[in-house]
């Protein structure tokens, strides 16, 4: 119960060797991974093994107590082990399950205290998304329940080093950073968030519509320039979306939601259906679905609102000088295409406005491509790069509080 890592072990013996160190010092000293080290000293911290020093909020010394204080601890430590093992031996010990909440994700504190009645909760302070293998390891190797999102593709490797695991739980819509073969194999159990109470109702539809009046009428321009103290009307030219023939490709949720909204506007719209989703195209003011082709060929604006069954490629073919379209949102991570033809095409000018909804690399998931390659855009005019955040509202994330606790806590364990 209370037996050392070799990883803090290696901190403890830098510690009683250097002194008192921050965690930069630390993380240059044992070349390790910063965010893992942090976690690492804080169990350590809680432990009791390692005390903090605070300077300042970003200035924190790690180091040793006493050894009066260590020899306190280890008494302390002997009571809790001699009491734990005779209330054991007498069979009155009942443990719980281990529910781990293993990257970002977690509930807000009075959802937690309602689960420690049922589990042993573990959870982790930041909010950091850069999850590896090895962090993820260090976090879950011990747990019976996973709440996870979507930092890390869990793979069959991962969950055989997890040999207590029967169930994880994704706080998502989506199962696809989960190996559901070996889970099956494996006898764990994998549940989602209900589609039918779907947890962004509205929230990724007004995102879209956030980015299109971003990109059709670029506010920032005029917002910036009058910071400077040299505004001027020209150039500042906005457009409407009365008007426009919009593209909008899927119809499962988004898709359906955004094509009434656009018909209010005065738009013109033209749907394809990829997934095959059984519906009528008079549902949606159209005479007939559209092929991918069509539509960047018909569309002044599409929209890619929603996740596809299969990966969409947006490749030469579709994204030519001679396409019509001149504006696209990509608010799904189901797509690929090339960053350095979108490049292309905005240097042409022959795309006037870009938004994309999937920064991949802030989650190290997908890897549709390293960060380095989202640079070539993040400082072109009217190129909008989000992190996945269309989902991300108040109203969303309470939703998705609620399913998730109602989830666990109809667990049987």
């Amino acid at each position: 119960m209370f037996s050392l890592t070799n990883s803090e072990i290696a901190i403890i013996e830098a510690l009683k060797q250097h002194g008192a160190l921050s965690l930069p010092e630390l993380t240059s000293r044992l070349n390790a991974n910063k965010s893992s080290l942090f976690y690492q000293l804080k169990t350590l911290v809680e432990k009791g093994y390692v005390q903090e020093q605070k300077k300042s909020a970003r200035n924190i010394l790690y180091s040793i107590p006493d050894v009066s204080e260590l020899k306190k601890l280890i008494t302390s430590q002997t009571t809790q082990l001699e009491s734990l093992f005779l209330t054991h031996s007498r069979g009155t010990y009942t443990a719980k399950p281990k529910l781990v909440f293993s990257d970002w994700y977690t509930l807000p504190d009075s959802m937690l205290k309602t689960l420690k009645d049922k589990y042993e909760v573990v959870t982790f302070p930041d909010s950091s998304a850069h999850m590896t293998a090895e962090l993820f390891l260090e976090r879950c190797h011990d747990a019976e329940i996973i709440v996870n999102a979507f930092s890390l593709i869990i793979t069959r490797t991962i969950l055989k080093q997890c040999p207590q695991l029967k169930y994880i739980v994704s706080a998502t819509l989506t199962l696809d950073t989960i190996d559901l073969a070996a889970c099956r194999e494996l006898g764990i159990t994998v549940i989602q968030l209900d589609p039918a109470k779907n947890y962004k109702k509205s929230a990724r539809s007004e995102f879209i519509f956030t980015a299109l009046f971003s990109l059709l009428r670029p506010i920032y321009k005029p917002a910036e320039e009058l910071k400077t103290g040299k505004f001027d009307y020209q150039g500042f030219e906005a457009h409407e979306l009365r008007g426009n023939t919009v593209g909008i490709v899927g119809i499962k949720r988004e898709g359906r939601d955004i094509a009434p909204l656009l018909r209010m506007f005065g738009c013109n719209l033209c749907i394809a259906n990829p997934d095959g989703i059984s519906a009528e195209p008079v549902e949606f003011g159209v005479n007939e679905f559209c092929t991918l082709e069509t539509i960047f060929q018909k569309a002044d604006i599409i929209i890619f609102p929603e996740s596809y069954e299969s990966s969409i490629e947006l490749d030469s073919r579709l994204l030519t000088s001679q396409m019509k379209a001149r504006y696209l949102i990509l608010a799904s991570y189901t797509l690929r295409f090339s960053i350095d033809l979108m490049r292309d095409l905005l240097l042409k000018n022959t795309l006037k406005g870009l938004a994309i909804d999937y920064f991949s690399d802030v989650f190290n998931v997908y890897d549709h491509f390293p960060e380095s390659e989202y640079k070539k855009l993040l400082n072109l005019p009217n190129v909008l790069i989000t992190p996945e955040v269309g989902f991300f509202t108040r109203e969303a994330m309470e939703r998705n509080h609620e399913q998730t606790l109602e989830i666990l806590m109809k667990i049987n364990y």
